[in-house]
């Protein structure tokens, strides 16, 4: 999978690493081959921008998620840009504190969150929400117990 990052916040220590290990994952999960990902690490007021404009919601949030996908059937993303996920490191940081995590840990958190989005998953309902904070967990054990 490819992962293009692009960073519109100074908050500095993520590990890189840990996104590229989190995309294979995804990739080997859901059988994909060779699609790509954009990653966008933002401020506060970038985010609460866009969240506005697409969400109609004036104020930041932690994570969304655009996927290129929408209305088209999975698994049709071989070798296809999967879509956008913006991440707020000003409320990643202030997370990872209240929830107690690291800032990394806060991260790679938000960034599952945003990929199993771009699969076509959403938690409008119970049922949805189930089904996606079961795929997020089955993404975060594979990763936290992988050795690489």
């Amino acid at each position: 999978m490819k992962l293009d990052i692009v960073f519109q916040s100074t908050k500095k220590g993520i590990d890189i690493n840990d996104l590229e290990k989190i995309t294979q994952i995804v990739e080997d999960k859901f059988n994909l081959e060779s699609p790509s990902v954009s990653l966008v690490f933002n401020t506060k007021a970038q985010i609460q921008k866009l969240n506005k404009a697409w969400r109609q919601k004036d104020k930041p949030t932690d994570v969304l998620s655009f996927s290129a996908l929408e209305g088209g059937e999975f698994p049709a993303a071989d070798g296809r840009f999967l879509g956008e996920i913006f991440i707020c490191l000003d409320i990643a940081e202030s997370q990872a504190k209240e929830y107690k995590n690291t800032f990394q840990q806060e991260v790679n958190k938000l960034f599952i969150h945003g990929m199993v989005h771009l699969l076509g998953y959403d938690h409008e309902d119970d049922d949805e929400y189930l089904e996606m904070q079961q795929i997020e967990d089955e993404i975060a054990e594979a990763f936290y117990h992988k050795s690489f």
